[in-house]
C-alpha cells in the first residue's frame, strides 16, 4: 500500500496484536486519535517562578 502523503510504500509496525501503517518518509499513520482531549491552561515562565518563590 502507498502513503496517500507522499507516495512512498508504507511499512506495517505490530505491537501487542494491533497493526498500524506508517510512512518512514513523511511520517503519515493510519492511527485513530482523538482530538476532543481536554483543554489544559498552560503555566507561565511568570507564574512558575513566582510559584517556587512563595514554596508552594
Amino acid at each position: 500500500m502507498d502513503c496517500p502523503r507522499c507516495g512512498r510504500v508504507l511499512s506495517r509496525l505490530c505491537l501487542e496484536g494491533r497493526e498500524a501503517l506508517v510512512c518512514d518518509g513523511c511520517g503519515y499513520a493510519d492511527l485513530e486519535v482523538d482530538q476532543r482531549g481536554e483543554r489544559v491552561e498552560a503555566e507561565s515562565w511568570a507564574e512558575a517562578i513566582e510559584r517556587f518563590r512563595a514554596g508552594t
